[in-house]
Protein backbone atom coordinates (compact mmCIF):
# COMPACT_ATOMS: atom_id res chain seq x y z
CA UNK A 1 0.00 0.00 0.00
CA UNK A 2 1.06 3.34 -0.89
CA UNK A 3 2.49 5.80 1.92
CA UNK A 4 0.14 8.51 1.52
CA UNK A 5 -2.32 9.08 -0.96
CA UNK A 6 -1.52 11.39 -3.23
CA UNK A 7 -3.64 12.29 -6.42
CA UNK A 8 -2.66 13.46 -9.50
CA UNK A 9 -4.28 16.96 -8.80
CA UNK A 10 -2.53 17.50 -5.89
CA UNK A 11 0.54 16.99 -7.34
CA UNK A 12 0.31 19.45 -9.66
CA UNK A 13 -0.90 21.89 -7.03
CA UNK A 14 1.77 21.51 -5.20
CA UNK A 15 4.67 20.88 -7.89
CA UNK A 16 2.96 24.53 -9.16
CA UNK A 17 3.48 26.00 -5.71
CA UNK A 18 7.07 24.56 -5.63
CA UNK A 19 8.08 26.49 -8.66
CA UNK A 20 6.42 29.38 -7.89
CA UNK A 21 8.52 29.82 -4.51
CA UNK A 22 11.71 28.36 -5.64
CA UNK A 23 10.87 31.08 -8.35
CA UNK A 24 10.41 33.73 -5.84
CA UNK A 25 13.68 32.61 -3.63
CA UNK A 26 15.46 33.20 -7.16
CA UNK A 27 14.77 37.17 -7.70
CA UNK A 28 17.54 37.94 -5.60
CA UNK A 29 20.14 36.12 -7.77
CA UNK A 30 18.58 37.36 -10.55
CA UNK A 31 18.98 40.70 -9.59
CA UNK A 32 22.65 40.33 -8.41
CA UNK A 33 23.39 39.03 -11.55
CA UNK A 34 22.06 41.78 -13.80
CA UNK A 35 23.64 44.66 -11.08
CA UNK A 36 27.10 42.75 -11.38
CA UNK A 37 29.70 45.00 -13.14
CA UNK A 38 33.71 44.47 -13.87
CA UNK A 39 34.33 46.55 -11.34
CA UNK A 40 31.68 45.11 -8.60
CA UNK A 41 31.11 41.63 -9.28
CA UNK A 42 28.30 39.51 -7.35
CA UNK A 43 29.52 36.88 -5.60
CA UNK A 44 26.23 34.67 -6.11
CA UNK A 45 24.91 34.93 -2.44
CA UNK A 46 22.94 37.32 -0.44
CA UNK A 47 23.00 35.02 3.17
CA UNK A 48 25.58 33.47 4.66
CA UNK A 49 27.96 34.38 2.24
CA UNK A 50 31.18 33.39 3.96
CA UNK A 51 29.63 30.13 4.37
CA UNK A 52 29.07 30.05 0.69
CA UNK A 53 32.44 30.76 -0.89
CA UNK A 54 33.21 27.76 1.52
CA UNK A 55 30.91 25.68 -0.61
CA UNK A 56 31.99 27.08 -3.82
CA UNK A 57 35.80 26.27 -2.77
CA UNK A 58 34.88 22.81 -1.93
CA UNK A 59 33.12 22.57 -5.32
CA UNK A 60 36.51 23.66 -6.77
CA UNK A 61 38.53 20.78 -5.05
CA UNK A 62 35.85 18.40 -6.10
CA UNK A 63 36.23 19.21 -9.92
CA UNK A 64 39.56 19.42 -10.06
CA UNK A 65 40.83 16.72 -7.57
CA UNK A 66 39.07 12.90 -6.14
CA UNK A 67 36.52 12.62 -3.74
CA UNK A 68 38.27 13.25 -0.37
CA UNK A 69 38.59 17.40 0.77
CA UNK A 70 40.96 19.29 2.93
CA UNK A 71 40.10 22.55 4.56
CA UNK A 72 41.31 25.13 2.71
CA UNK A 73 40.90 27.62 4.71
CA UNK A 74 43.97 26.75 7.57
CA UNK A 75 47.56 26.51 6.40
CA UNK A 76 48.31 23.42 8.54
CA UNK A 77 48.66 20.23 6.37
CA UNK A 78 46.60 17.90 6.81
CA UNK A 79 45.29 14.44 4.68
CA UNK A 80 41.51 14.83 2.97
CA UNK A 81 38.85 13.09 4.50
CA UNK A 82 35.42 11.92 3.07
CA UNK A 83 33.94 15.15 4.10
CA UNK A 84 31.80 17.65 2.59
CA UNK A 85 30.62 15.13 0.12
CA UNK A 86 27.64 17.23 -1.46
CA UNK A 87 29.65 20.09 -2.84
CA UNK A 88 32.55 18.04 -4.07
CA UNK A 89 29.95 16.13 -6.19
CA UNK A 90 28.72 19.25 -7.11
CA UNK A 91 32.25 20.29 -8.29
CA UNK A 92 32.68 17.13 -10.57
CA UNK A 93 29.64 18.05 -11.91
CA UNK A 94 30.28 21.32 -12.74
CA UNK A 95 33.40 20.15 -14.07
CA UNK A 96 32.12 17.78 -16.21
CA UNK A 97 29.61 20.00 -17.77
CA UNK A 98 32.18 22.74 -18.12
CA UNK A 99 29.49 25.15 -16.11
CA UNK A 100 30.82 27.82 -13.37
CA UNK A 101 30.31 26.40 -9.82
CA UNK A 102 27.88 29.25 -8.78
CA UNK A 103 25.78 28.51 -11.86
CA UNK A 104 25.79 24.60 -10.82
CA UNK A 105 25.05 25.63 -6.81
CA UNK A 106 22.23 27.49 -7.95
CA UNK A 107 20.74 24.87 -9.83
CA UNK A 108 20.51 22.77 -7.61
CA UNK A 109 18.81 24.53 -5.08
CA UNK A 110 16.36 25.33 -7.27
CA UNK A 111 15.84 21.76 -8.19
CA UNK A 112 17.05 19.85 -4.61
CA UNK A 113 14.25 23.03 -3.41
CA UNK A 114 11.43 22.12 -5.96
CA UNK A 115 12.17 18.29 -4.56
CA UNK A 116 12.17 19.07 -0.78
CA UNK A 117 8.60 21.05 -1.41
CA UNK A 118 7.64 18.38 -3.08
CA UNK A 119 8.71 15.84 -0.02
CA UNK A 120 7.04 18.02 2.24
CA UNK A 121 3.98 17.89 0.85
CA UNK A 122 4.31 14.41 0.94
CA UNK A 123 5.01 14.23 4.61
CA UNK A 124 1.82 16.64 5.51
CA UNK A 125 -0.35 14.04 3.17
CA UNK A 126 0.81 11.29 5.38
CA UNK A 127 -0.52 12.41 8.45
CA UNK A 128 -3.35 15.05 7.17
CA UNK A 129 -6.18 13.37 5.04
CA UNK A 130 -8.29 16.47 3.83
CA UNK A 131 -6.75 18.04 0.97
CA UNK A 132 -7.24 21.59 2.04
CA UNK A 133 -5.78 20.86 5.51
CA UNK A 134 -2.69 19.57 3.20
CA UNK A 135 -2.30 22.71 1.06
CA UNK A 136 -2.61 25.28 4.06
CA UNK A 137 -0.12 23.54 6.40
CA UNK A 138 2.45 22.88 2.53
CA UNK A 139 1.72 26.96 2.69
CA UNK A 140 2.39 27.21 6.27
CA UNK A 141 5.70 25.12 6.42
CA UNK A 142 7.00 26.59 3.34
CA UNK A 143 6.44 30.25 3.41
CA UNK A 144 6.13 30.61 7.37
CA UNK A 145 8.60 32.65 9.58
CA UNK A 146 7.96 33.53 13.16
CA UNK A 147 8.27 37.13 14.81
CA UNK A 148 11.79 37.95 13.68
CA UNK A 149 9.47 40.99 11.63
CA UNK A 150 8.46 42.45 14.40
CA UNK A 151 11.46 42.43 16.47
CA UNK A 152 13.08 44.34 13.28
CA UNK A 153 9.89 46.83 13.13
CA UNK A 154 10.07 47.43 16.69
CA UNK A 155 13.92 48.17 16.61
CA UNK A 156 14.95 45.48 18.97
CA UNK A 157 17.69 43.62 17.42
CA UNK A 158 20.27 45.53 19.28
CA UNK A 159 18.87 44.25 23.05
CA UNK A 160 17.36 41.23 21.91
CA UNK A 161 19.79 39.73 19.27
CA UNK A 162 19.12 38.80 15.65
CA UNK A 163 15.91 36.85 15.37
CA UNK A 164 16.17 33.11 15.34
CA UNK A 165 14.20 32.88 11.65
CA UNK A 166 16.68 35.16 9.79
CA UNK A 167 19.74 33.20 10.18
CA UNK A 168 18.80 29.58 11.28
CA UNK A 169 18.10 27.45 8.02
CA UNK A 170 17.46 24.45 9.71
CA UNK A 171 14.20 25.65 11.62
CA UNK A 172 12.53 27.34 8.78
CA UNK A 173 12.28 25.39 5.46
CA UNK A 174 12.20 28.98 3.53
CA UNK A 175 15.80 29.82 4.76
CA UNK A 176 16.81 26.74 3.38
CA UNK A 177 15.16 27.36 -0.05
CA UNK A 178 16.94 30.44 -0.24
CA UNK A 179 20.45 29.09 0.12
CA UNK A 180 21.24 25.49 1.46
CA UNK A 181 20.71 22.81 -1.46
CA UNK A 182 22.70 20.61 0.77
CA UNK A 183 19.99 21.04 4.03
CA UNK A 184 17.24 20.78 1.23
CA UNK A 185 18.37 17.33 0.24
CA UNK A 186 19.44 16.30 3.73
CA UNK A 187 15.86 17.81 5.46
CA UNK A 188 13.84 15.44 2.25
CA UNK A 189 15.99 12.47 3.43
CA UNK A 190 14.69 12.97 7.15
CA UNK A 191 11.15 13.03 6.10
CA UNK A 192 11.01 9.83 4.02
CA UNK A 193 13.33 8.24 6.68
CA UNK A 194 10.65 9.11 9.27
CA UNK A 195 7.28 8.27 7.48
CA UNK A 196 9.07 4.67 6.20
CA UNK A 197 9.80 3.25 9.59
CA UNK A 198 6.27 4.81 11.08
CA UNK A 199 4.91 2.36 7.66
CA UNK A 200 7.05 -0.52 8.83
CA UNK A 201 5.25 -0.06 12.30
CA UNK A 202 1.70 0.17 10.74
CA UNK A 203 2.17 -2.99 8.18
CA UNK A 204 4.49 -4.80 10.51
CA UNK A 205 7.32 -5.08 7.53
CA UNK A 206 10.94 -4.97 7.52
CA UNK A 207 11.06 -3.69 4.00
CA UNK A 208 9.94 -0.05 4.86
CA UNK A 209 13.04 0.16 7.68
CA UNK A 210 15.93 -1.14 5.28
CA UNK A 211 14.33 1.89 2.94
CA UNK A 212 14.43 3.86 5.85
CA UNK A 213 17.87 2.90 6.98
CA UNK A 214 19.09 2.95 3.28
CA UNK A 215 18.01 7.08 3.36
CA UNK A 216 19.46 7.74 6.59
CA UNK A 217 22.65 6.37 4.84
CA UNK A 218 22.13 8.98 1.90
CA UNK A 219 21.59 11.77 4.78
CA UNK A 220 24.62 11.07 6.32
CA UNK A 221 26.87 11.84 3.98
CA UNK A 222 25.49 15.50 4.07
CA UNK A 223 24.46 15.97 7.97
CA UNK A 224 25.06 13.10 9.69
CA UNK A 225 24.03 14.12 12.78
CA UNK A 226 20.36 14.35 11.46
CA UNK A 227 20.00 10.64 12.45
CA UNK A 228 19.88 12.27 16.22
CA UNK A 229 16.10 13.47 15.28
CA UNK A 230 15.14 10.29 13.84
CA UNK A 231 16.66 7.86 16.40
CA UNK A 232 14.56 10.69 19.05
CA UNK A 233 11.40 11.53 17.49
CA UNK A 234 10.69 7.90 16.96
CA UNK A 235 12.21 6.39 19.79
CA UNK A 236 10.54 8.63 22.08
CA UNK A 237 6.84 8.29 20.50
CA UNK A 238 7.84 4.33 20.40
CA UNK A 239 8.76 4.69 24.22
CA UNK A 240 5.09 6.41 24.68
CA UNK A 241 3.42 3.81 22.89
CA UNK A 242 4.61 1.02 24.88
CA UNK A 243 4.27 2.63 28.77
CA UNK A 244 0.56 3.29 27.66
CA UNK A 245 0.17 -0.46 25.90
CA UNK A 246 2.93 -2.86 27.77
CA UNK A 247 2.68 -5.10 25.10
CA UNK A 248 5.88 -6.53 25.06
CA UNK A 249 5.81 -8.11 21.62
CA UNK A 250 4.66 -5.35 19.88
CA UNK A 251 7.01 -3.12 21.39
CA UNK A 252 9.80 -5.21 20.51
CA UNK A 253 8.82 -5.31 16.74
CA UNK A 254 8.93 -1.45 16.47
CA UNK A 255 12.00 -1.09 18.27
CA UNK A 256 13.31 -3.53 15.69
CA UNK A 257 12.41 -1.33 12.97
CA UNK A 258 14.60 1.44 14.31
CA UNK A 259 17.72 -0.06 15.28
CA UNK A 260 17.28 -1.51 11.84
CA UNK A 261 17.48 1.59 10.17
CA UNK A 262 20.30 3.25 12.25
CA UNK A 263 22.48 0.32 11.95
CA UNK A 264 22.27 0.68 8.48
CA UNK A 265 22.90 4.28 8.62
CA UNK A 266 25.96 3.92 10.63
CA UNK A 267 28.85 3.66 8.77
CA UNK A 268 29.15 7.18 7.98
CA UNK A 269 28.28 8.73 11.15
CA UNK A 270 30.98 6.55 12.90
CA UNK A 271 33.31 7.55 10.25
CA UNK A 272 32.78 10.52 11.00
CA UNK A 273 32.88 10.20 14.82
CA UNK A 274 36.63 8.65 13.98
CA UNK A 275 37.75 11.58 12.29
CA UNK A 276 36.57 14.49 14.25
CA UNK A 277 37.49 13.14 17.33
CA UNK A 278 41.08 11.55 16.18
CA UNK A 279 42.62 13.75 13.36
CA UNK A 280 44.09 17.05 14.75
CA UNK A 281 42.77 18.99 12.41
CA UNK A 282 39.50 17.88 11.95
CA UNK A 283 39.38 17.40 16.09
CA UNK A 284 39.86 21.79 16.55
CA UNK A 285 38.08 22.40 13.05
CA UNK A 286 34.90 20.28 15.47
CA UNK A 287 35.80 22.29 18.64
CA UNK A 288 35.70 25.58 17.25
CA UNK A 289 32.45 24.50 15.00
CA UNK A 290 30.24 25.67 17.76
CA UNK A 291 26.74 26.59 16.78
CA UNK A 292 24.37 26.69 20.07
CA UNK A 293 21.32 27.67 20.84
CA UNK A 294 20.13 30.73 22.50
CA UNK A 295 17.87 31.95 25.14
CA UNK A 296 14.70 29.91 25.22
CA UNK A 297 12.59 32.88 24.42
CA UNK A 298 14.25 33.44 21.01
CA UNK A 299 12.65 30.03 20.52
CA UNK A 300 9.04 31.37 21.62
CA UNK A 301 9.67 34.47 19.54
CA UNK A 302 10.43 32.18 16.61
CA UNK A 303 7.36 29.46 16.94
CA UNK A 304 4.97 31.35 19.28
CA UNK A 305 2.96 32.07 16.25
CA UNK A 306 2.48 28.33 15.42
CA UNK A 307 2.33 27.03 19.29
CA UNK A 308 -0.46 28.50 19.78
CA UNK A 309 -3.03 27.39 17.47
CA UNK A 310 -1.08 23.87 17.35
CA UNK A 311 -1.66 23.49 21.06
CA UNK A 312 -5.55 24.07 19.89
CA UNK A 313 -5.06 21.61 17.87
CA UNK A 314 -3.83 19.02 20.00
CA UNK A 315 -6.56 19.70 22.53
CA UNK A 316 -9.15 19.50 19.78
CA UNK A 317 -8.28 15.87 17.95
CA UNK A 318 -9.15 14.05 21.31
CA UNK A 319 -8.45 12.65 24.43
CA UNK A 320 -4.80 11.36 25.42
CA UNK A 321 -5.96 7.68 24.72
CA UNK A 322 -6.58 8.65 21.17
CA UNK A 323 -3.39 10.51 20.25
CA UNK A 324 -1.77 7.62 21.74
CA UNK A 325 -3.42 5.03 19.46
CA UNK A 326 -2.72 7.07 16.45
CA UNK A 327 1.26 6.68 15.69
CA UNK A 328 0.93 9.21 13.21
CA UNK A 329 -0.22 12.01 15.18
CA UNK A 330 1.44 10.91 17.76
CA UNK A 331 4.97 11.36 16.18
CA UNK A 332 3.95 14.83 15.13
CA UNK A 333 3.34 15.73 19.04
CA UNK A 334 6.42 13.89 20.31
CA UNK A 335 8.83 15.76 17.91
CA UNK A 336 7.50 19.20 18.78
CA UNK A 337 7.53 18.21 23.01
CA UNK A 338 11.28 16.87 22.29
CA UNK A 339 12.38 19.66 20.31
CA UNK A 340 13.15 22.12 23.40
CA UNK A 341 14.97 19.23 24.91
CA UNK A 342 16.74 18.53 21.67
CA UNK A 343 18.39 22.17 21.04
CA UNK A 344 19.77 22.56 24.20
CA UNK A 345 21.71 19.26 25.12
CA UNK A 346 25.35 18.96 25.55
CA UNK A 347 26.34 18.82 21.54
CA UNK A 348 28.90 22.07 19.57
CA UNK A 349 25.62 22.04 17.00
CA UNK A 350 22.50 22.41 19.54
CA UNK A 351 20.87 24.93 17.04
CA UNK A 352 20.91 22.59 14.48
CA UNK A 353 19.10 20.24 16.02
CA UNK A 354 15.94 22.25 15.24
CA UNK A 355 15.87 20.86 11.84
CA UNK A 356 12.63 20.09 10.92
CA UNK A 357 10.47 20.79 13.09
CA UNK A 358 8.73 23.68 11.78
CA UNK A 359 6.90 21.59 9.67
CA UNK A 360 5.28 19.00 12.55
CA UNK A 361 3.98 22.51 14.11
CA UNK A 362 2.67 23.50 11.07
CA UNK A 363 0.68 20.65 10.91
CA UNK A 364 -1.15 20.63 14.30
CA UNK A 365 -1.43 24.77 14.37
CA UNK A 366 -3.35 23.56 10.76
CA UNK A 367 -5.53 21.32 12.96
CA UNK A 368 -5.48 23.95 15.46
CA UNK A 369 -6.26 27.30 12.78
CA UNK A 370 -9.35 25.10 10.98
CA UNK A 371 -10.89 24.15 13.94
CA UNK A 372 -10.76 27.98 15.23
CA UNK A 373 -12.14 28.51 11.67
CA UNK A 374 -15.19 26.43 11.84
CA UNK A 375 -16.39 27.28 15.28
CA UNK A 376 -15.93 31.49 14.81
CA UNK A 377 -15.21 32.25 11.08
CA UNK A 378 -17.99 32.18 8.44
CA UNK A 379 -17.69 29.89 5.88
CA UNK A 380 -17.61 32.92 3.31
CA UNK A 381 -14.80 34.27 5.33
CA UNK A 382 -12.79 31.50 5.77
CA UNK A 383 -10.41 31.45 3.10
CA UNK A 384 -10.01 35.35 3.54
CA UNK A 385 -8.71 34.62 6.92
CA UNK A 386 -6.83 32.08 6.16
CA UNK A 387 -4.32 34.15 3.28
CA UNK A 388 -4.21 36.87 6.42
CA UNK A 389 -2.97 34.04 8.05
CA UNK A 390 -0.22 32.88 5.46
CA UNK A 391 0.92 36.35 4.89
CA UNK A 392 0.85 37.06 8.72
CA UNK A 393 3.02 34.34 9.38
CA UNK A 394 5.15 35.05 5.85
CA UNK A 395 6.30 38.61 6.93
CA UNK A 396 9.76 37.77 8.19
CA UNK A 397 10.34 36.06 4.95
CA UNK A 398 9.42 39.35 2.85
CA UNK A 399 12.07 41.03 5.31
CA UNK A 400 14.85 38.71 4.59
CA UNK A 401 13.47 39.28 0.67
CA UNK A 402 13.89 43.39 0.68
CA UNK A 403 17.03 42.59 2.66
CA UNK A 404 18.79 40.66 0.21
CA UNK A 405 17.57 43.14 -2.99
CA UNK A 406 18.37 46.51 -0.39
CA UNK A 407 21.91 44.57 -0.21
CA UNK A 408 22.20 43.95 -3.74
CA UNK A 409 21.50 47.50 -4.11
CA UNK A 410 24.61 49.16 -2.13
CA UNK A 411 27.33 46.78 -3.79
CA UNK A 412 29.48 46.28 -0.89
CA UNK A 413 31.57 43.33 0.05
CA UNK A 414 31.24 40.69 0.62
CA UNK A 415 27.95 40.22 -1.57
CA UNK A 416 30.10 42.07 -4.02
CA UNK A 417 33.76 41.81 -4.67
CA UNK A 418 36.17 44.15 -6.47
CA UNK A 419 37.06 42.91 -10.15
CA UNK A 420 40.60 43.68 -9.65
CA UNK A 421 40.81 41.63 -6.34
CA UNK A 422 39.06 38.68 -8.71
CA UNK A 423 41.36 38.74 -11.69
CA UNK A 424 44.39 38.95 -9.29
CA UNK A 425 43.31 35.83 -7.63
CA UNK A 426 42.65 34.28 -11.20
CA UNK A 427 46.18 35.70 -12.04
CA UNK A 428 47.14 33.42 -8.64
CA UNK A 429 45.32 30.20 -9.94
CA UNK A 430 47.29 30.39 -13.02
CA UNK A 431 50.75 30.44 -11.36
CA UNK A 432 50.15 27.68 -8.52
CA UNK A 433 49.26 23.92 -8.59
CA UNK A 434 47.30 23.34 -6.08
CA UNK A 435 47.45 23.17 -1.97
CA UNK A 436 49.98 26.55 -1.94
CA UNK A 437 49.48 28.28 1.07
CA UNK A 438 48.66 32.11 0.82
CA UNK A 439 48.53 34.84 3.49
CA UNK A 440 45.96 37.65 3.33
CA UNK A 441 43.85 39.27 5.47
CA UNK A 442 39.79 36.80 6.52
CA UNK A 443 37.87 38.96 4.10
CA UNK A 444 40.21 38.10 1.49
CA UNK A 445 40.88 34.39 2.35
CA UNK A 446 37.39 33.87 2.29
CA UNK A 447 37.14 34.11 -1.02
CA UNK A 448 40.81 33.17 -2.18
CA UNK A 449 40.10 29.42 -2.56
CA UNK A 450 36.70 30.05 -4.66
CA UNK A 451 38.92 31.27 -7.79
CA UNK A 452 42.50 29.28 -7.09
CA UNK A 453 43.43 25.66 -5.44
CA UNK A 454 44.98 27.23 -2.78
CA UNK A 455 45.26 27.24 1.31
CA UNK A 456 44.55 30.11 2.99
CA UNK A 457 45.75 31.46 6.40
CA UNK A 458 42.79 32.79 7.50
CA UNK A 459 38.97 32.79 5.65
CA UNK A 460 36.65 30.99 7.63
CA UNK A 461 35.91 30.95 11.78
CA UNK A 462 35.59 27.18 11.89
CA UNK A 463 37.46 25.70 9.30
CA UNK A 464 40.34 28.13 10.15
CA UNK A 465 42.34 26.26 12.89
CA UNK A 466 42.73 28.53 16.10
CA UNK A 467 41.27 30.92 13.91
CA UNK A 468 41.03 33.71 16.97
CA UNK A 469 45.61 33.57 16.72
CA UNK A 470 45.36 33.54 13.38
CA UNK A 471 43.32 36.63 13.18
CA UNK A 472 45.90 38.58 15.51
CA UNK A 473 49.00 37.13 13.31
CA UNK A 474 47.44 38.49 10.06
CA UNK A 475 46.26 41.85 11.49
CA UNK A 476 50.48 41.79 13.29
CA UNK A 477 51.94 40.97 9.74
CA UNK A 478 50.12 43.70 7.44
CA UNK A 479 50.16 46.69 10.16
CA UNK A 480 53.81 48.41 11.91
CA UNK A 481 53.88 47.02 15.21
CA UNK A 482 56.30 44.16 14.15
CA UNK A 483 59.13 43.54 12.48
CA UNK A 484 60.20 42.15 9.55
CA UNK A 485 62.15 39.17 11.33
CA UNK A 486 58.26 38.65 13.27
CA UNK A 487 57.48 38.72 9.67
CA UNK A 488 59.94 36.16 8.35
CA UNK A 489 59.52 33.73 11.16
CA UNK A 490 56.03 33.84 10.59
CA UNK A 491 56.03 32.92 6.88
CA UNK A 492 58.46 30.17 7.50
CA UNK A 493 56.87 28.58 10.56
CA UNK A 494 53.54 28.38 8.34
CA UNK A 495 55.66 27.58 5.47
CA UNK A 496 53.49 30.44 3.44
CA UNK A 497 53.81 30.55 -0.32
CA UNK A 498 52.03 33.86 -1.30
CA UNK A 499 51.16 37.09 0.38
CA UNK A 500 48.38 38.80 -0.99
CA UNK A 501 48.39 42.44 -0.65
CA UNK A 502 44.87 44.04 -1.74
CA UNK A 503 42.50 46.90 -0.16
CA UNK A 504 41.53 44.68 2.58
CA UNK A 505 44.73 44.07 3.48
CA UNK A 506 46.21 48.13 2.62
CA UNK A 507 43.37 48.91 5.09
CA UNK A 508 44.94 47.20 7.94
CA UNK A 509 48.44 48.91 7.50
CA UNK A 510 51.37 49.33 5.01
CA UNK A 511 53.32 46.48 4.55
CA UNK A 512 56.97 46.96 3.74
CA UNK A 513 58.39 44.06 1.34
CA UNK A 514 61.84 45.78 0.51
CA UNK A 515 63.65 43.71 3.14
CA UNK A 516 61.99 40.00 1.91
CA UNK A 517 64.49 37.69 0.46
CA UNK A 518 64.12 36.98 -3.46
CA UNK A 519 62.75 33.51 -2.50
CA UNK A 520 59.45 34.55 -1.26
CA UNK A 521 56.46 35.41 -3.84
CA UNK A 522 53.89 38.03 -3.53
CA UNK A 523 50.62 38.69 -5.04
CA UNK A 524 50.13 42.82 -5.62
CA UNK A 525 46.79 43.95 -6.28
CA UNK A 526 46.26 48.04 -6.00
CA UNK A 527 45.24 50.57 -7.98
Amino acid sequence: MPLASVSKSEWRWSGLWALVIMLITSLPYMYGLAASTPQQRFSGFILGVEDGNSYLAKMRMGGEGGWLSYLAYTPEPHPGAFVFTFHVLLGKIAGLLDLPAILVYHLARVIFGVGLLLTVYYFIAYFVEEVARRRFAFLLAALGGGLGWLIILMGLTPELGLPLDIYVPEGFIFLVLLNLPHLAVAESLLFLSIILVLQSWAEARWQPALSAGLTLLAMSAITPFYIAIHVAVLGSAWLVIFVVERSIRQSWNRLNKILLAVVVASPLLLYDAYLFTTDPIFKVFAAQNLILSPPIWHYLFAYGLLIIPALYGVLSFGPATQIVRNDRFLTLIIWCLIFPILVYIPFNLQRRLAVGVQVPLAVLATYGLFELGQKYITARRRRLAGAAALILFSLTNLFLLAGGLLAIRVRQPPVFQPGLQIEAMAWLADKTKGGEVVLATHATGNVLPVYASVRTFVGHGPETVYADQKLAQVDAFFGTAVNDTWRLDLLKHFEIDYVFFGPNEKAVGILILISYPISTKFTKMER
